[in-house]
């Protein structure tokens, strides 16, 4: 049989509760956290992937910068998808302070987001086979 995806998140659940009651700290705990986050969004588990990723941004620090990216990119997409308006503006401002608004993989990120938002994920798909993405 195939990969059972729900057993697979219980024991990412199980681990990462470990992480936290042992108190393991920040560089593996950030792993545990990114390759739940990462095998929930494979497989559509958008609530999991949301207790992933605020446990990812409580470790962010440990990170090298292109998970920090990742997780900053990845954390604009779940914003926008759910419509968390407030705290997608709150995100950005983050990015800025960070000077990270104009990192190749944000400004992708925030083309789909508004693509998303305007009902447009064709005119971004379109961006995507451009000389530039933008």
């Amino acid at each position: 049989g195939g990969l059972d995806a729900r057993l697979v998140l219980d024991q990412f659940r199980s681990i990462r509760q470990d992480v936290v009651m042992q108190q393991v700290p920040a560089p593996f705990a950030s792993e545990v956290y990114l390759v739940s986050a990462r095998f929930a969004l494979d497989h559509g588990h958008v609530a999991e992937f949301n207790v992933c990723q605020t446990q990812l941004l409580e470790v962010l620090h440990a990170c090298s910068p292109a998970v920090k990216t990742e997780v900053h990119g990845a954390r604009l997409l779940y914003l926008a998808v759910t419509a968390q308006h407030s705290e997608h503006v709150a995100a950005m401002q983050q990015l800025a302070a960070e000077d990270l608004l104009h990192h190749p993989t944000i400004r992708l990120v925030r083309a789909a987001t508004r693509a998303l938002t305007l009902g447009l994920p064709a005119r971004f798909l379109a961006t995507l086979s451009a000389p530039e993405n933008p």
